[in-house]
């Protein structure tokens, strides 16, 4: 999940690094992710694209997983359900 304005969403960095006018990548490249400035342009669900730093989207990855590299999966609401009696009870 990546952030996206006041909330998160699921987005794909498919379209790359930023460009400035002249072509050239925008940011750059460090082994220490607090001085990594590289932008990707991000493109969400809806088509909509959005720049987001090299950092941002890679603690966005860090804060999704647990010690294992699991990835945690939220769920706003369910839309449907049904029983058929071989339900775990507690």
């Amino acid at each position: 999940m990546l952030p996206r304005g006041d909330n998160f969403a699921r987005g794909n960095v498919i379209i790359g690094r930023k460009r400035d006018a002249d072509g050239n990548a925008v940011g750059l490249d460090n082994d220490n992710p607090i001085l990594d400035s590289r932008d990707y342009q991000v493109q969400f669900a809806d088509s909509k694209v959005t720049e987001l730093t090299a950092n941002l989207i890679a603690e966005s990855i860090y804060a999704s997983c647990d010690d294992d590299g699991n990835e945690y999966l939220l769920m706003d609401y369910l839309v449907a359900y049904r029983k058929n009696g071989k339900e775990l009870s507690l």
